[in-house]
């Protein structure tokens, strides 16, 4: 069991593949911080369907986790970069990944070792169709 993992994602529709690994971040650490995409971030970097804005996929992500009695283990801040803040904070312990974005995970550690950093665990999360 970790002490503090990180998640990260723009879970807009919040369908089965996000609350797979939303819920595999619960199920193996004490504490979650969810970093949910800004609005600029979705902007910059998503170039899909339309998007929900940020405030709406808040409201939604925090309903669902309070429907699953997690409200109170997590922490959900908004995200503007695709490394930060999970690169440099210092208190996380694991960072939950897909195949699709395993390489991130590889790339945050690279960058937390050029802080001295201890490396994240990557706990892997296999993708749901």
């Amino acid at each position: 069991m970790y002490s503090h993992i990180f998640v990260a994602g723009t879970f807009d529709g919040l369908h089965a593949g996000h609350q797979a690994v939303i819920t595999t971040a619960f199920r193996v650490s004490e504490k979650v911080t969810i970093g949910l995409t800004s609005d600029g971030f979705v902007a910059r970097f998503k170039i899909q369907k339309t998007i929900h804005y940020y405030k709406e996929r808040k409201r939604n992500l925090e309903t669902w986790l309070d429907t699953h009695g997690l409200l109170n283990r997590v922490t959900i801040i908004p995200i503007d970069d695709p490394y930060e803040p999970a690169a440099s904070m210092k208190d996380l312990d694991a960072i939950v990944v897909t195949a699709e974005n395993k390489n991130r995970g590889e790339h945050i550690n690279a960058l937390r070792q050029g802080l001295a950093l201890s490396p994240l665990a990557l706990i892997e999360v296999p993708m749901v169709a």
